[in-house]
């Protein structure tokens, strides 16, 4: 069910099964608009359960937190993440630019 074109190590992503199988399939979560419209994000799941138990959300998926090794095997297969599954900390901040702080004449 999962899409073709992917490595075997994204399809394997617990993430991969939630938005393709569960989200899109099931639920009919299938447009950037819906996923907009339809989905919320929070890193703290007692505040999921919080908005389930208050109405304001009907379900709250609780994902364990990435592997590094797995997102460096994703990437290593030549694919990318599945949106909002590489929640890191701190964030670099957006346009930086890293230049060498060392001497290339040494």
């Amino acid at each position: 069910m999962l899409p073709s074109g992917y490595s075997q190590e994204w399809k394997d992503l617990d993430v991969a099964i939630l938005r393709w199988i569960i989200l899109r399939q099931i639920i009919g979560i299938d447009t950037p608009q819906k996923e907009e419209d339809c989905l919320g994000y929070t890193r703290d799941e007692q505040e999921a359960i919080n908005r389930v138990d208050s109405g304001e959300c009907q379900l709250a998926f609780l994902m364990n937190p990435m592997p590094v090794s797995k997102v460096l095997a994703v990437a290593d297969a030549g694919d990318r993440m599945p949106p909002k599954s590489t929640y890191f900390y701190p964030k670099l901040p957006t346009g930086l630019a890293m230049y060498p702080l060392w001497d290339n004449e040494l």
